[in-house]
């Protein structure tokens, strides 16, 4: 069978599924079986894959017709323009994440300038954002916790992959029990914010596949929120700055659990969607 007749045979597959943009994934999958550059089926429409190259693609095409995300099949995830290793032991980054690094990142290089600054990453299961604080902060010493010790793993390769495992650190640390070892001059979290019920109607990509507890605190979404905030403190060095992705619906809330903890300078930056995505405050 040529590449054009497989595309087109395996979009119609993808659709039927229910897989909302069959094409683009399709295309994805073929280059990654190819291994011969973009859009391989565009190029080369008459070209005949063989057996071993046959049986490969038409497996991806049923595991993504089986709502597999395309980030698990293929292993990896960009990220802030850097490439992450991914695996269902954790979630996969998100472009709407990038605007936490980013806010996080204009802090440094208006606070810190060209000195050295700790940072902790709370939750960080692929390390996505601690790796690439560490990227794009020389100085940076970066730490980040999680409860699982698959994704602290793929955290650890994920740093060395971006060769900024020198300067990052990974433990298992629980902090809806412990509290974070250290002294840090700034907290970072994106912690699992999605109510049960609102992740029981998510896309199966989602929902079936991503690990359940880095998506939601199985209670109201803001649970760790309110630990964040309460324990922050006891880590967060004075004047320190803690930056909190949220749901685009839990603004009013997670500010709402600041001010009554006591927190100062509380500001919310807004993703590229016009959304808020971020929420910052500093101790006092």
């Amino acid at each position: 069978m040529v590449m054009r007749k497989l595309f087109a045979d395996c979009c119609t597959q993808l659709r039927e599924a229910g897989i909302p943009d069959a094409p683009t994934d399709v295309r994805i999958l073929i280059d990654f079986v190819m291994g011969k550059g973009a859009l391989f089926a565009a190029r080369y429409p008459q070209y005949e894959p063989n057996l071993e190259e046959y049986g490969r693609l038409t497996k991806l095409i049923q595991q993504r017709a089986a709502h597999v995300p395309v980030a698990y099949l293929l292993g990896e995830k960009e990220f802030m323009g850097l490439s992450f290793v991914v695996n269902p032991h954790v979630l996969i980054p998100r472009g709407d994440t990038e605007c936490l690094v980013e806010a996080a990142l204009d802090c440094l290089k208006q606070d810190f300038e060209n000195q050295a600054a700790r940072v902790l990453d709370i939750g960080t299961g692929s390390g996505a954002i601690a790796v690439s604080m560490a990227k794009y902060w020389e100085q940076a010493v970066v730490s980040g916790i999680d409860i699982s010790d698959a994704a602290l793993q793929t955290a650890e390769k994920n740093a060395q992959r971006c060769q900024v495992a020198q300067r990052c650190r990974f433990w298992n640390c629980d902090i809806m029990k412990e509290i974070p070892e250290g002294s840090y001059d700034m907290v970072l979290s994106n912690p699992p914010y999605i109510p049960p019920d609102v992740l029981a109607g998510l896309e199966p990509d989602v929902r079936d596949y991503e690990p359940r507890g880095a998506l939601t605190d199985e209670k109201d979404g803001l649970d760790f929120y309110r630990r964040i905030s309460l324990i922050t403190p006891k880590f967060l060095k004075k004047r320190g700055v803690l930056f909190l992705e949220i749901g685009c619906e839990q603004e009013r809330a997670v500010v709402e659990i600041l001010k009554n903890d006591g927190w100062n300078e509380i500001s919310v930056r807004h993703d590229l969607a016009g959304r808020p995505r971020v929420v910052s405050a500093r101790r006092s």
